[in-house]
């Protein structure tokens, strides 16, 4: 599978009225900063390569590929800026679908990587007007976790990605389960780790 946008290193930009599919990682932000993906489709993988695959038995080629093993993301962002004073990336009004039932073994709409630089979360991301379908992990911060980042928090405004069988309003945050995170929290929903 191929990788949607790739952004490296870059600063000020926008993406709004994409479609991605079919792509490993569909949106990229690698080192970039004060980017917005907005107004978007993410598909992980369309109902058209699930038939195409299925018909010659390439399910095994339907997932991305690399050091984590066979997986399809929505977006990657990672845990630090390069430029001082920045302020993240943002999510808005995108429609994830075609997550479930991928068969690869990471399957998620949005990732904190493993990229390290100062040791500490500083990244400001922001996800608001987001839609998801059922039974889908909306974030994993394995990869960030595995080389130390355990103060990741990503704020989600209006709660859009939270599972369907929890009943938020307003604000809500993915955190680093961890006791540091969790001191002043209650009423948490974690999801496990691949």
């Amino acid at each position: 599978m191929a990788r949607g946008w790739f952004s490296h290193v870059d600063y000020n930009l926008a993406l709004e009225g994409c479609h991605f599919s079919d792509n490993g990682i569909a949106v990229d932000f690698d080192r970039a900063e004060n980017l917005t993906v907005r107004s978007s489709t993410i598909t992980g993988i369309s109902q058209v390569m699930r038939d195409v695959h299925d018909g010659q038995d390439l399910s095994f080629e339907r997932c991305g590929t690399g050091d984590v093993g066979n997986f399809v993301i929505g977006v990657q962002t990672h845990a630090f800026n390069n430029f001082p004073s920045t302020v993240g990336n943002d999510v808005e009004e995108v429609d994830f679908t075609g997550f479930a039932d991928t068969d690869c073994a990471t399957s998620v709409l949005l990732q904190v990587d493993n990229g390290v630089r100062h040791g500490w979360f500083e990244s400001l991301h922001t996800l608001s007007q987001n839609s998801m379908e059922a039974n889908v992990k909306p974030m994993s911060l394995c990869r960030s976790a595995g080389v130390g980042y355990n103060d990741v928090f990503i704020p989600d405004v209006d709660s859009t990605l939270n599972p369907t069988d929890v009943a938020a309003t307003g604000t809500s945050m993915f955190i680093s389960n961890t006791d540091k995170m969790m001191k002043f929290v209650t009423g948490c929903v974690e999801y496990p780790s691949e």
